[in-house]
């Protein structure tokens, strides 16, 4: 705004009228015809008559220098003068008598100076720009419309010769001084009544100058980057000053190290409680003053406030979001050691509204089925593309929207590989792609044209995107919310309002359920959806709904063969349906190695030594393989201890053998108990029963088999495992089908793998006897008497005074060196950035100096500033692995 009010001030300092013996000459060199002569000049001398003084006319008001206004006819202006004057005011600005202010050209609709320059033959080079514009995707009318409005209001207010001449700082003045037009409450009087109608001449001025920032940003003239729709904010009153302050400054501090969107949000939460605390607490003037009790009251308030755009009451989410924006806010002023604060925090996480933890909601098959048609009729292959790449890949809508123009390759074998770009967990990944999607993005690199590239907003490189349409950046508005919008109307997928029901990040969920539900391993989820720790991505495998369905059914259903200390309860009804409620909703977290676990969160953790002893415990059919090699490694340890004598390990091996001795028993026995409880034989006991030799055969062909992959799973070893000891005969099996073997389950029950077998028993007993020997170790040495341990040295203390050591620099020559601001560090080293080094030396030109840096203080020092304009990076740079100074 300074920069405004000192433009505006030129014009009055260096206005004067021109001669009319000098006006009268321009006439004549562009007609000859004397009445138009006359009336000219006739104009001219009423004009200088009544402002003798051209600075007069600078002063009027508005509407009298416009002349005439709204409505109004031509032959009956407010001001007939000043209104006549106008082909006089645009040779003064021709000539450069007089620089007009940009109310006056904003005021006025029409300015047209384009006669007149091809008159004098005068080009500003609106042309080249024109062109380029159209080169660029532009309608060749419509942005000669624009950028002569740009140009030519930039020229009567600069009077600079040629479009060259226009930069960063007078496209910010222009950009100013209309947000300030737009505020005036006189509109009406030279665009009529109407209030939208006020809206939109602030709105079509604004995209008439950002055309013409956006040739200039691709001309490379201008370095700002273009942005549609500039946020003119009115000045907020200053409620409480030393509060506002502090405010200010914080948000300077993590500003350093934060994205703009997290400071906006911090500056929302923090004058919201300001404003609240306003009238609440007049007498509180300082964020020192604020106590815990306040806090909870302003949170209790929230309750009844509403929404500034929705309108609505403040969803728990929001709600929550605030409050932890103020509750680390007070952490670090008190972590700081800040003046005008708490000593303390006053909140903490256990003060937040609490959220419950909801599904993921994927899409549907059948929805999905219905919407995919509808996105392939996209129009717009912008849209498309976006939508196509959010469905195969499961990025996030900000990813995409920042894919890069060169994102898609491939692998060896074809497959199209997209680069999704770093977003919210700070990592880039490389996932595939459907062949539809990638489809959509070579359509996009082919019609793309040249133009310079945007400073990217995560890693500060300068990227050429793939979303760019006519020089600039799509909005994420127009690819996902629009889009949407119109697919699913058309596949009929909204609520009774017209909203639609689906969102571009329930693609992102549907494709970690389905990457789950087809047994895709956990790492694969987690690299594909861009996840930084398991737990995000385990709750694709908590929706899973078949494979619960089908292990819920194994051990809860209704005639499920399971054995073990808590069978009986299962099979007699015993457990509350909130119990199995629990266990329904829980049940992934009920497995264990040989079975599970059925213990209820209420009656707290497991205290038995091995859960095979646990009251709890139950087991299927599933694990037998598993658990008759458990009991052979049992036996196999306790003869191992009794032949070393370990009465304690004898002890501990034969009390697990004899308080689980049901739980060895074979899947047959517990199918054979079910079905004398039910008074009729199953139909699977045939199956796994004994049976005679010449029945043997027979039997067969009611058995279950599995695959060598399942075969494998079940029993706890690898497929090539399973080959071998089929090769040699030791395992049976049958080949129904070429490239196709099957293997009962009755013979993978009696299959153990020899040396699978040897291998952990022998492991096993050699780790009992280490453990052994050093407890034996220990108890030795504890009986000998205490020897002094020899004294180690003390480091050595830095010296903090004399000249100043040889690996140190010192921080404001190493900040000048960097283009950084001095102030900018020292914020840093406040918040616990950046490690410096405190004493009193004095450098080689017997400079005093306090503050330097070590290696590692240098290293940080690159790691925070660098990519941050106005950033400049040395020789040494980013000065890792060395300690030698600059």
């Amino acid at each position: 705004m300074a920069m405004l009010r000192q433009q505006s001030a030129q014009p009055l300092s260096s206005c004067q009228h021109a001669s009319a013996e000098a006006y009268a000459t321009y006439i004549r060199g562009y007609t000859q015809n004397a009445r138009q002569i006359r009336h000219l000049l006739g104009f001219r001398a009423r004009f200088v008559q009544r402002y003798p003084d051209l600075g007069d006319w600078f002063r009027a008001p508005l509407a009298e220098r416009v002349g005439r206004l709204y409505g109004e006819e031509r032959k009956q202006p407010t001001c007939r003068v000043s209104y006549e004057a106008r082909p006089y005011l645009m040779f003064l600005a021709l000539d450069g008598y007089a620089q007009f202010d940009w109310e006056w050209l904003l005021a006025v609709p029409r300015l047209s100076i384009w006669n007149l320059l091809d008159r004098v033959g005068q080009d500003l080079g609106t042309v080249e720009l024109i062109e380029e514009a159209v080169g660029l995707g532009y309608d060749r009318e419509g942005a000669t419309h624009a950028l002569q409005w740009a140009v030519s209001r930039m020229f009567l207010h600069t009077s600079n010769p040629h479009v060259e001449s226009i930069g960063d700082t007078h496209l910010t003045v222009v950009s100013e001084a209309i947000g300030q037009f737009g505020e005036r409450s006189d509109l009406a009087l030279f665009f009529g009544p109407v209030a939208h109608s006020h809206q939109g001449i602030a709105r079509r001025y604004t995209c008439h100058l950002h055309l013409l920032h956006v040739i200039l940003y691709h001309r490379g003239q201008v370095s700002q980057e273009p942005r549609r729709f500039l946020n003119h904010r009115n000045p907020r009153p200053v409620m409480k000053p030393r509060m506002e302050a502090v405010v200010a400054r914080y948000l300077t501090a993590r500003g350093l190290t934060d994205r703009p969107g997290t400071i906006g949000g911090l500056d929302l939460a923090l004058r919201q409680f300001i404003g609240w605390l306003a009238p609440a607490y007049p007498e509180v003037q300082s964020f020192a003053q604020v106590t815990r009790e306040q806090l909870l009251e302003f949170a209790e308030a929230m309750n009844t406030m509403v929404g500034t755009r929705t309108h609505r009451p403040l969803a728990t989410l929001t709600k929550r979001g605030r409050l932890s924006r103020l509750c680390v806010f007070f952490q670090d002023v008190a972590t700081w050691g800040w003046n005008e604060v708490p000593d303390r925090p006053l909140l903490g996480s256990g003060d937040l509204p609490k959220i419950p933890a909801r599904v993921p909601r994927y899409i549907p098959e059948d929805e999905l089925a219905r919407l995919m048609p509808a996105i392939g009729s996209l129009t717009c292959p912008y849209q498309r593309a976006a939508l196509l790449i959010a469905r195969w890949s499961g990025a996030r809508r900000e990813e995409i929207g920042r894919l890069a123009l060169d994102c898609l390759d491939s692998y060896a074998d074809g497959t199209p590989r997209l680069r999704i770009p770093a977003g919210k967990t700070k990592r880039e990944r490389i996932v595939p792609l459907n062949e539809e999607a990638a489809a959509a993005i070579r359509v996009l690199q082919a019609d793309r044209k040249p133009e310079r590239g945007f400073r990217d907003t995560q890693t500060g490189i300068v990227t050429r995107y793939l979303f760019v349409r006519h020089g600039q950046l799509i909005s994420l508005q127009y690819l996902f919310d629009a889009s949407l919008q119109t697919v699913c109307t058309a596949a009929g997928l909204t609520t009774a309002d017209g909203k639609p029901t689906i969102s571009a990040h329930r693609f992102r969920h549907t494709v970690g359920t389905q990457l789950a539900e087809r047994g895709a391993k956990l790492r694969t989820i987690m690299n594909v959806l861009g996840h930084s720790s398991a737990s995000m991505s385990m709750v694709y495998a908590h929706i899973s709904d078949r494979e619960v369905l089908k292990e819920y059914q194994a051990v809860l259903g209704p005639g499920a063969a399971i054995a073990g200390p808590f069978a009986e309860t299962l099979r007699s009804g015993q457990l509350s349906a909130s119990a199995v409620d629990w266990l329904k909703s829980n049940f992934f977290q009920t497995e264990l190695e040989l079975g599970r676990c059925l213990r209820l969160p209420q009656e707290g953790p497991c205290e038995c030594e091995l859960y095979l002893m646990c009251t709890k415990f139950v087991t299927t059919p599933e694990y037998a393989p598993r658990l008759r090699r458990r009991r052979r490694i049992e036996q196999a340890l306790a003869q191992d201890a009794g032949g070393n004598g370990r009465s304690s390990a004898i002890s501990r091996r034969c009390a697990v053998l004899s308080n689980s001795s049901p739980i060895w028993e074979s899947p047959s026995r517990v199918r054979r108990q079910l079905s004398d409880q039910r008074g009729c034989p199953l139909q699977s006991d045939v199956s796994v029963s004994r049976q005679g030799p010449g029945k043997k055969e027979k039997a067969r062909g009611s058995m279950e088999y599995v695959n060598i992959m399942e075969a494998a799973r079940r029993c706890a070893v690898s497929d090539k495992t399973i080959r071998r000891a089929i090769h040699k005969g030791t395992l049976p099996a049958r080949f129904p089908k070429p490239n196709r073997c099957e293997i009962a389950v009755s013979d993978l029950e009696h299959f153990t793998p020899g040396q699978v077998q040897g291998a952990v028993q022998s492991r096993i007993a050699a780790l009992e006897r280490r453990v052994e020997a050093l407890e034996q170790q220990v108890q030795r040495r504890l009986r000998r008497p205490g020897a002094a341990k020899p004294s180690r040295p003390s480091p050595r203390a830095e010296r903090t005074t004399g000249p100043l050591p040889r690996n140190l620099v010192p921080l404001p020559a190493f900040a000048q060196k960097h283009s950084v601001a001095e102030h900018k560090a020292l914020a840093a080293i406040e918040m616990g950035l950046l490690p410096v080094k405190c004493g009193e030396w004095t450098d080689q030109h017997g400079t005093l100096v306090t503050r330097a840096l070590d290696p590692k203080g240098r290293q940080a020092f690159y790691q925070i500033y660098q990519g941050v304009p106005p950033f400049v990076p040395c020789e040494q740079c980013p000065h890792e692995g060395t300690s030698t100074p600059v």
